[in-house]
C-alpha cells in the first residue's frame, strides 16, 4: 500500500476502535491533503475526518476542513434525495400490489451506520421477482423513467446481467433494477425463493420497505465485493461496510445461521475472504468457529488476501475499457463473447440514454457516435497498453484470474 492508502486503514481501523496504527503515526504535512483526496474518491471522507479529531494536532489543514463541511452537505442532501425516490417507487409498487427489496445502500445508511452524514447511499439496488419486472416496467414509465418504448420488460433488455439501471430525468439519480443477484454469464444462480422468504420489513428514514434478512444482507456484501466484482471498483468502503455489520448490526448476528447459508448459497469462500480481510486490516473479529466454517485456512490463503487488497486499491474507476476486456478474455463459450462483444459496441437505446442523461429525441446513431468518442478518448491509452503488452495490465487481469480461481475452488 501507499501512504495515503496506509493512512486510510489506519483511520477506519480507528474509527471502529482499535486506533493504535492511526495514534503511532498520524499524517504529517501534505499527507493530510492526499489522504483528505483519497478519502473524498473512496467515499470515506466522514470516517477520516471523525479519525483526524482523534489526533493531537494542533490545526487541521484548511483542505481538510474545507472537505469536511461540504462532504457531509453532499451526503446529507445525497441520502434524502434517494430516501424520497424510495418512498416513491416502495409506494407506487404496493398500489400494484408488486413486492420489492431494498438491498445495501440506504439499509446501510439507517440500519447500521444510523447516520446519514456517515455513508452516502450511491444507488438504489432495488430486487423484484422475475415476474414482476414487466409490471414494474410500466410503473417506472409512469414516474418518468426512460425505459423501452415498445412496452417490453426491462429483464428483455438486459437478460445477460439480470440488471438494468434506470436514470431519471429529474434528478440523475440511478436506481438498479434486478431480477437476480447474480449475473448469468459468470456466476452460479442461487435461490432467491428463500431470500425472499426470510426478508424482513425495516424503516429507511420513515419508509417502510422490505429488505433482506441480516444475514442474507452481511453474506451479499460479502459475495458482491469479492465473488461479483473480484475486488474491482468497490474501494476499501467495501471492507468499512461488513466492518460495520459485524461491529454493531440491527440485531445479534445468528453466526452459525450465517455459516449454514453461506455454504447452502455457495458463497462460503467470498465470505471468508472479506472477513479475514476486515480482521487482519481493520480489527474486527469474526467468532474463530465461524472462520473454520467458512474455510480452513492454509498457507496459500495469504496470496489471494494480498492479492484482494491490492486490487481494491488498485481499481476504483467504475467506467474501464479495460474492465470490460478482462471480461472478454475470461474462459466462456463463443456464443457468449459475442453477445458480451455485440453488448459493449452497440448497447441499447435505452441504455445509452440512461447512461448520459439525454433527451428521447436525439436520434440513435448520434448516441452512439457520442458513446464511442468518448469511448475513444477514456480508453484509447488502455487499448493501446493492452496491444503492447502493458505489464500493468498483464498484471491486472493475472490478478483477477487468480481471485476468481481461488473462489471457485472447492474445499
Amino acid at each position: 500500500m501507499h501512504r495515503s492508502e496506509h493512512l486510510l486503514v489506519c483511520a477506519l481501523r480507528a474509527c471502529l476502535g482499535q486506533p493504535d496504527r492511526w495514534i503511532a503515526s498520524p499524517p504529517e504535512g501534505a499527507e493530510w491533503d492526499e489522504l483528505a483526496a483519497l478519502a473524498v474518491e473512496t467515499g470515506l471522507s466522514h470516517q477520516v475526518l471523525h479519525a483526524a479529531g482523534t489526533t493531537r494536532a494542533a490545526a487541521l489543514p484548511s483542505a481538510v476542513l474545507k472537505a469536511k463541511g461540504s462532504c457531509a452537505r453532499h451526503t446529507v442532501v445525497r441520502n434524502a434525495l434517494q430516501e424520497q425516490r424510495l418512498k416513491q417507487l416502495v409506494d407506487a409498487c404496493a398500489s400494484e400490489g408488486i413486492p420489492v427489496v431494498l438491498v445495501k445502500g440506504l439499509w446501510l445508511v439507517h440500519c447500521v451506520y444510523r447516520d446519514v452524514a456517515a455513508r452516502e447511499s450511491g444507488d438504489l439496488d432495488l430486487l423484484f421477482r422475475p415476474h414482476d419486472v414487466g409490471r414494474f416496467t410500466a410503473v417506472a414509465r409512469a414516474l418518468g423513467f426512460e425505459v423501452p418504448a415498445d412496452g417490453a420488460s426491462l429483464s428483455d433488455r438486459a437478460g445477460s446481467t439480470n440488471e438494468f439501471a434506470l436514470r431519471h430525468p429529474d434528478t440523475g439519480l440511478l436506481v438498479d433494477v434486478h431480477w437476480a443477484l447474480t449475473n448469468p454469464a459468470s456466476e452460479e444462480p442461487v435461490d432467491e425463493a428463500l431470500l425472499w422468504e426470510r426478508s424482513q420489513e425495516v424503516d429507511i428514514g420513515g419508509v417502510r420497505c422490505r429488505t433482506l434478512n441480516l444475514e442474507d444482507h452481511l453474506l451479499y456484501l460479502c459475495f458482491h465485493a469479492a465473488g461479483h466484482h473480484k475486488f474491482w471498483a468497490v474501494g476499501p468502503r467495501s471492507l468499512y461496510d461488513v466492518a460495520m455489520v459485524i461491529r454493531q448490526p440491527p440485531r445479534a448476528i445468528r453466526w452459525d445461521e450465517l455459516a449454514a447459508r453461506a455454504h447452502a448459497l455457495g458463497w462460503q469462500r467470498a465470505a471468508w475472504l472479506m472477513f479475514s480481510l476486515v480482521e487482519e486490516h481493520l480489527g474486527v473479529q469474526v467468532p474463530a468457529g465461524v472462520m473454520q466454517a467458512l474455510h480452513r485456512e492454509t498457507p496459500a490463503d495469504a496470496l489471494v488476501r494480498r492479492l484482494a487488497l491490492e486490487a481494491i486499491f488498485a481499481a476504483r474507476e467504475q467506467e474501464s475499457l479495460y474492465r470490460h476486456m478482462a471480461r472478454m478474455l475470461a474462459p466462456r463459450s463463443g456464443g457468449g463473447r459475442l453477445k458480451d462483444l455485440r453488448q459493449l459496441l452497440l448497447p441499447s437505446r435505452v441504455q445509452m440514454t440512461n447512461q448520459y442523461g439525454v433527451s428521447a429525441g436525439i436520434p440513435t446513431w448520434r448516441l452512439h457516435v457520442k458513446r464511442w468518442r468518448l469511448k475513444l478518448r477514456d480508453g484509447a491509452p488502455e487499448v493501446v497498453a493492452l496491444l503492447t503488452g502493458s505489464r500493468a495490465h498483464r498484471a491486472e487481469l493475472a490478478r483477477t484470474r487468480q481471485i476468481e480461481r481461488w473462489l471457485a475452488t472447492r474445499a
